[in-house]
């Protein structure tokens, strides 16, 4: 029978961005926690965006502060969801601060001022094991809609 659950064994990637050494071991969110990440991520950014005949009665001005809290909003949302992964998804690294600390990606002030170089290629990575690929439709076969001529309709 084919295993269902997320292995455990982390992936090792070289970081490029970090010479001489740098590393991550990374491992990917269980289904649970990329739901998790996603409806938190999507809720944050969907704060800001109730008021509907509110917002048609404010005037230019008022729109454009509450576009930018938006905005802001949304950039909030991507800053907790990837930080949400490097805690979740980087189970070892040999990254240090300027005083030869090993970073804890658990403090965000660590996540903040990493080299966004380093970041970014983590990022790539995490995105890599994290994948959201779609579902190929031709998978899975489209229920007919229409009676065939050997059948009766059901009736309810």
């Amino acid at each position: 029978m084919p295993v269902a659950t997320v292995t455990i064994t982390a992936v090792r990637k070289e970081l490029k961005t970090a010479p001489p050494d740098g590393y991550v071991e990374l491992i990917p969110l269980p289904f649970g926690k990329l739901l998790y990440r996603r409806d938190r991520a999507t809720k944050m950014s969907m704060q800001q965006q109730s008021g509907g005949n509110r917002a048609q009665r404010r005037n230019r001005r008022q729109q454009q502060s509450e576009e930018e809290t938006q905005s802001y909003q949304i950039e909030l949302a991507n800053e907790w969801s990837r930080h949400y992964e490097f805690m979740n998804c980087i189970v070892g690294h040999n990254l240090t601060d300027a005083n030869g600390e090993l970073l804890d990606f658990k403090n965000k002030m660590a996540f903040q001022m990493l080299d966004p170089k380093i970041g970014q290629e983590i990022e790539e990575y995490l995105d890599e094991i994290n994948r959201e690929e779609e579902v190929d439709e031709e998978d899975f076969p489209a229920l007919s809609s229409s009676v065939s001529k050997d059948e009766s309709p059901v009736v309810s």
